[in-house]
């Protein structure tokens, strides 16, 4: 299943144009794991050049679309996927790598 189904499969909203930004991050670092490391420096600057965008419009859209998220209550969700106790929703680069991580071990991508 490719990672925009996953993506709608847990009820991330598509109709935000963070959508096509996070899943195109979560499948640059499941390719490259190390992007991880260097999230301003080298992710956001790929996936903006993948959609002729701004680095900074990249992670402040995927940011729009977890907000939308968080309030809209997928809370549970994250917290049920993620290792650890989420107290607050997570930042971008924290998503990410949750996400990425999740599907790596659900597999079926």
């Amino acid at each position: 299943m490719e990672i925009a189904a996953r993506l709608r499969q847990l009820g991330f909203p598509s109709n935000y144009v963070g959508f096509p930004y996070l899943a195109c991050a979560i499948s640059l670092v499941q390719t490259e794991p190390e992007y991880l490391y260097q999230v301003f420096k080298c992710l956001y600057p790929a996936v903006a050049t993948a959609f002729q965008t701004s680095a900074a419009c990249v992670e402040r859209d995927i940011r729009t679309l977890l907000c939308a998220y968080w309030r809209s209550g997928g809370q549970p969700l994250l917290q049920a996927i993620s290792p650890r106790p989420l107290t607050a929703r997570p930042t971008v680069s924290e998503l990410i790598a949750l996400l990425s991580g999740y599907f790596q071990d659900v597999g079926d991508l």
